[in-house]
C-alpha cells in the first residue's frame, strides 16, 4: 500500500490534484481487482499488503491494442472505445465508452460516456496500452444508477422515466424508473444501486399519491353530502309539474336521476327507490298526493341513513369475520401446540393487514425479537428483511432496550429489573444470596455530549458517587476535574447462576477508602431489593488487597470474615480470585532464573533446590521432541511470554495443572540426575492440585467433602514453605520466595473460600468451587469491547452504560456457572420496565 500510495502521490502532485486518501484508495483497488489485502505489521507499523497484484510495464504508443469484445469509432485526434455491460435496458445493450484524444490533442483530458451524459476524467492520461486497459477495466466495473423497482398503479411524477432492464444471462426482466435528473454515475465503493435524486423522486412520487388518494377522498366525501342534499331537495320542483308532462319516459326520468346521483368514485345503488319517489311526486297534487309526498320524504331520509351507514357497518363486519377467522386458526392447533405459536399467528394475521406506523405488538413477541437483536442486529435485520414474519422495526425495539437509562453510579431502576427478572425467574432466596464480583476496565478517555432532557450533559469526567466526590473535595480543599480512564463495574452473582450488572463508575484510579464506600452502599441498597452479599470476589490489585484489609479489620486472618456493618447475622467473606492468584504463582517462577542464584533477581528455593524458569523450557522442548506429546495444550505462547501473554490466566492455568505436572515427571525420568526437578515437581503436584479443585463443576454439599481437606493441606504446604525460607540463615524471601503479594492472595483465596463453605453449607444447599472466580465479569468486559463496541476497542464512558443493556437483553440471566447444580438455560424474555403515562403495556405502535 505505501508503494502505491507513493506512486500515486506522484502522479496527482504532477496534474495539480490532491492525491487520494489511503482509506479511500485502499478501497477503490480491492474493488476494482477484486483482490484481497491483509494487515501486518512492518518495523512496528501497521501495513496493508494485497495479493495477486503487480504493476504493468508501459508500452509503445504504437502498440495500442484494442479488446476484442470492444468497438470503436477512430476520428481525427479521438478515439472512442465501447464496452458492453451485462444489463439490456428496452431490448438494447447497455454500453459505457469513452473517449482518448492522441496526437495533437493529447493534452486534453479522457472523457466517459454513460447513457448520453459525459463525464470528464479532470486528468491527462497519455495514449498507451495501459491507459486503454485501464480504462476498459474502469468500464467493466463502474457503478451505473439502476433507478428503482416500478410499482404497477402507482403515481408517478411525469418527469420519470419506465425503463425495463434485463440481464445478458437471465430471461427475467423487472420494471425500473429513473428521474429525469438521475446522477448516472455512483460512486465506485458504494453498495446501493440508486442515486440520491432517483431516491428522492421516488419518495416525493409516494407522497403525491397518497396526497392525490386524500383529496380523492375528501371529494369522495363531498359528493356523498352533495347527492344527500339532492334527495331531499328533488321533491319541490317535482311537485310543480303539471299534469301535461306526465307523458314524460319514466325511463328517461330514471337515467337522468342516476346522473344526478352519480360521483366519480360513488354510485348510489338503489336506484330503484329513487326512481319511485320521483314517479310518486310527478304525479297531479292532492290529497293522495300530500300522502305521498309525506311518504317519500319518510323514504328520502330513510335513504340518506343507508347511505351513510355502510362504511362503519363494514368496518365492524371485516373485524368480526377477520376475529372468526384467527379463532378458527386457534382450534386448528393441535392440544400440544405451544401457546406462543398461537400469539405468533394472530400476531402476524394482524400486522399484516396493518400499515406501518399501526401495528401492535404482543410482548412475547417483542421479547424475543429484542433477544435476538441484542445478541446479533445483523441478522435481526436479514431475518426482518427476509419477509418471512412481519416483525417490529429497530426503532422500536431501541426505545425498549434504551428504556433504562444506564448512568454511573446506582441506578434504582436498574435494580427493580434486577428484582422483577429474579422474581419472573423464579429464583430461591438461596439464589438471591450470593457474591459481588468487583473489577476495572480501561475505557476511552473522550468528552463526549449527551441530551439530557430540555439541557445537554458533558460524559467523561470522572464520578465516583455524591459521597466520594465530597469527600475529595473536603480534603483537597479543591474540585478537581479529571477524565475518566477506567470503569469500575460490580456485578452479582448468586449462588444459584443468577447474574446482573448492579452498577458501574467512571473513575481514573479509585482509592482504598472509595471502594470501600461505595461496596457498603451497594450491598446497603441490594439489601432493600431483596439481595444478600455473602462474599466479595476481588483480583489482586493493590487497592483491592488493601480493601479486604480494611473490611477485615481486626478479625483473624485465618477465616478472612468481615463483618456486616448493616447485618451482623450475614457477614462476608473476602475472597481473591483464585486464577489471578495462579497467574501471579506462574510470573513469579517465569522471573526465577538460574543466573540470578548469585546475584540480584529473584531464585525461587524449595527444599533447598531451585525451582527456575528453565525446568520449564526444557521440559516444553522434550513435549515437542517427542513422537506423542503429553501437554497437547502446551505451546511457545505459554513459555515465550510477552506483556500480553503474561496476564491471560487460561495460560498460567496451563501451565500449572496436572498435564503439566505429568510432563514434568516424564521429562525427570530421561535424565541422569533427575532429582534436580524434585522441588519443581513437588510445586506442580499442589499446584495442579490446586487447579484441579477450582475447575471442578461438581458442588459441594458438606463441609466433610475431601476436597475441603486438600485445600487445607495446600494452604499448610505453603504456609511452612514461608516459615522455612523465613527461619534460615542462609535464604532471603524476598530473593528465595514466590512475591509477598502472592503469599497473601494464596491465603486469602483458600481460607476465604474454606470461611465461605462453613457458614453456607449444611442446610442442604450446595457451592460449586469452579464458579467462585471472577470469569462472569471478565466475559461482561469482553462482550463491551469485542461484541458490543468493536472489537480490541474500548469504549466511553457513554457507550458503556447502553451497551449493559444489550448485555443483559442478549444473554441468559441465569448463568450456565450455578453454584447450586446445573442451571436451565433461560433465554431473556421479559421487556424493561416501562416509564409509560398509559396504563397499556400490552401493545406498542411501531415507528
Amino acid at each position: 500500500m505505501e508503494d502505491i500510495m507513493e506512486k500515486a502521490s506522484k502522479f496527482f502532485l504532477g496534474q495539480n490534484l490532491h492525491p487520494p486518501e489511503k482509506n479511500l484508495l485502499s478501497k477503490l483497488i480491492t474493488r476494482l481487482f477484486k483482490i484481497s489485502s491483509k494487515a501486518i505489521r512492518i518495523e512496528g507499523k501497521r501495513q496493508t499488503v494485497y495479493s495477486d497484484l503487480y504493476e504493468k510495464e508501459e508500452n509503445d504508443q504504437n502498440k495500442v491494442i484494442i479488446p476484442d469484445h470492444c468497438t470503436t469509432i477512430k476520428e481525427e485526434e479521438s478515439i472512442t472505445v465501447i464496452t458492453h455491460r451485462e444489463y439490456v435496458i428496452d431490448n438494447n445493450n447497455l454500453k459505457c465508452s469513452f473517449k482518448v484524444y492522441t496526437g495533437t490533442s493529447a493534452s486534453k483530458t479522457i472523457t466517459f460516456i454513460l447513457h448520453g451524459k459525459e463525464f470528464p476524467l479532470l486528468i491527462n492520461l497519455p495514449f498507451t496500452q495501459n491507459t486503454v486497459d485501464g480504462l476498459v477495466h474502469v468500464c467493466q466495473e463502474i457503478q451505473l444508477c439502476k433507478g428503482t423497482v416500478h410499482v404497477p398503479d402507482s403515481v408517478f411524477h411525469k418527469n420519470g422515466v419506465i425503463e425495463v432492464w434485463s440481464n445478458m444471462f437471465d430471461q427475467s426482466s423487472v420494471k425500473r424508473i429513473r428521474s429525469s435528473s438521475c446522477d448516472i454515475l455512483l460512486p465506485l465503493i458504494g453498495t446501493s444501486e440508486s442515486c440520491n435524486n432517483c431516491k428522492t423522486f421516488t419518495r416525493t412520487s409516494c407522497t403525491t399519491k397518497k396526497r392525490k388518494a386524500t383529496e380523492t377522498s375528501t371529494e369522495n366525501v363531498q359528493n356523498k353530502a352533495k347527492c344527500t342534499s339532492q334527495t331531499s331537495t328533488s321533491r319541490s320542483p317535482l311537485l310543480a309539474i303539471s299534469n301535461n308532462n306526465q307523458n314524460i319516459d319514466s325511463s328517461t326520468q330514471k337515467e337522468e336521476q342516476e346522473q344526478t346521483f352519480r360521483s366519480d368514485d360513488v354510485i348510489i345503488s338503489d336506484v330503484n327507490m329513487i326512481h319511485d319517489m320521483i314517479q310518486d311526486t310527478a304525479s297531479p297534487v292532492g290529497n293522495e298526493n300530500i300522502g305521498k309526498h309525506a311518504k317519500s320524504n319518510t323514504q328520502s331520509e330513510i335513504g340518506n341513513e343507508i347511505i351513510k351507514q355502510p362504511e362503519q357497518s363494514n368496518e365492524l363486519s371485516e373485524n368480526n369475520e377477520r376475529q372468526s377467522k384467527l379463532n378458527d386458526i386457534a382450534s386448528l392447533l393441535p392440544e400440544c401446540a405451544p401457546e406462543f405459536l398461537n400469539i405468533l399467528i394472530q400476531s402476524q394475521v394482524q400486522n399484516c393487514i396493518s400499515e406501518k406506523h399501526q401495528r401492535r405488538w404482543d410482548p412475547t413477541i417483542l421479547s424475543v425479537c429484542l433477544s435476538i437483536y441484542c445478541r446479533s442486529p445483523r441478522a435481526y435485520e436479514d431475518l426482518r428483511n427476509s419477509n418471512i414474519l412481519v416483525l417490529p422495526s429497530r426503532s422500536t425495539l431501541a426505545e425498549y432496550k434504551n428504556s433504562i437509562k444506564q448512568q454511573p453510579g446506582i441506578n434504582t431502576d436498574n435494580l427493580t429489573w434486577m428484582k422483577n427478572e429474579a422474581t419472573r425467574q423464579n429464583v430461591s432466596d438461596f439464589g438471591r444470596r450470593g457474591g459481588l464480583i468487583i473489577d476495572e476496565m480501561t475505557i476511552q478517555d473522550d468528552l463526549q455530549v449527551q441530551r439530557k432532557g430540555d439541557g445537554w450533559d458533558v460524559m467523561g469526567y470522572e464520578d465516583l458517587g455524591q459521597t466520594n466526590n465530597m469527600i475529595e473535595t473536603i480534603t483537597k480543599d479543591k474540585k478537581e476535574v479529571r477524565l475518566a480512564t477506567s470503569v469500575l463495574q460490580l456485578l452479582f452473582h448468586g449462588f444459584s447462576g443468577f447474574r446482573w450488572p448492579v452498577a458501574f463508575y467512571a473513575t481514573s484510579s479509585a482509592s482504598t477508602h472509595q471502594l470501600y464506600n461505595i461496596i457498603w452502599q451497594c450491598i446497603d441498597i441490594m439489601d432493600e431489593f431483596g439481595f444478600s452479599v455473602n462474599y466479595l470476589m476481588l483480583d489482586g490489585a493493590a487497592a483491592n488487597r488493601s480493601l479486604g484489609n480494611l473490611l477485615l479489620g481486626e478479625n483473624p486472618r485465618a477465616s478472612y470474615i468481615a463483618p456486616n456493618i448493616f447485618d451482623q447475622n450475614q457477614p462476608i467473606c473476602v475472597i481473591q480470585d483464585i486464577k489471578h492468584v495462579m497467574k501471579k504463582i506462574r510470573n513469579s517462577i517465569e522471573s526465577s532464573k538460574s543466573g540470578h542464584k548469585n546475584n540480584t533477581g529473584r531464585c525461587i528455593i524449595l527444599e533447598g533446590l531451585p525451582v527456575i524458569w528453565e525446568h520449564f523450557e526444557h521440559a516444553f522442548h522434550f513435549n515437542m521432541q517427542s513422537g506423542l506429546r503429553i501437554h497437547h495444550r502446551l505451546t511457545k505462547e505459554h513459555i515465550l511470554l510477552n506483556c500480553a501473554s503474561k496476564m491471560r490466566n487460561k495460560l498460567a492455568l496451563e501451565v500449572l495443572d496436572k498435564n503439566m505436572l505429568f510432563l514434568m515427571k516424564a521429562y525427570q525420568d530421561t535424565l541422569e540426575d533427575g532429582s534436580q526437578l524434585n522441588s519443581t515437581v513437588k510445586l506442580l503436584t499442589h499446584t495442579s492440585e490446586l487447579v484441579e479443585i477450582f475447575m471442578d463443576t461438581r458442588p459441594i454439599h458438606s463441609n466433610s467433602d475431601l476436597r475441603l481437606n486438600s485445600l487445607k493441606n495446600i494452604q499448610e504446604f505453603f504456609q511452612q514453605w514461608e516459615e522455612d525460607i523465613s527461619r534460615s540463615i542462609v535464604y532471603n524471601p524476598k530473593k528465595n520466595l514466590i512475591t509477598r503479594e502472592t503469599r497473601d492472595d494464596i491465603k486469602c483465596s483458600i481460607n476465604g473460600f474454606l470461611s465461605l463453605c462453613q457458614l453456607h453449607l449444611g442446610k442442604g444447599d450446595s457451592i460449586t468451587p469452579a464458579y467462585v472466580n471472577s470469569d462472569i465479569i471478565e466475559n461482561h468486559f469482553c462482550q463491551q469491547r469485542g461484541i458490543r463496541n468493536g472489537l480490541n476497542t474500548n469504549p466511553t464512558i457513554m457507550q458503556y452504560g447502553p451497551s449493559n443493556n444489550a448485555i443483559i437483553l442478549g444473554q441468559t440471566t441465569i448463568s450456565r456457572r450455578s453454584n447450586a447444580g446445573t442451571a436451565k438455560n433461560y433465554k431473556y424474555d421479559a421487556l424493561p420496565p416501562q416509564k409509560s403515562k398509559s396504563n397499556c403495556t400490552i401493545s406498542v405502535k411501531d415507528k
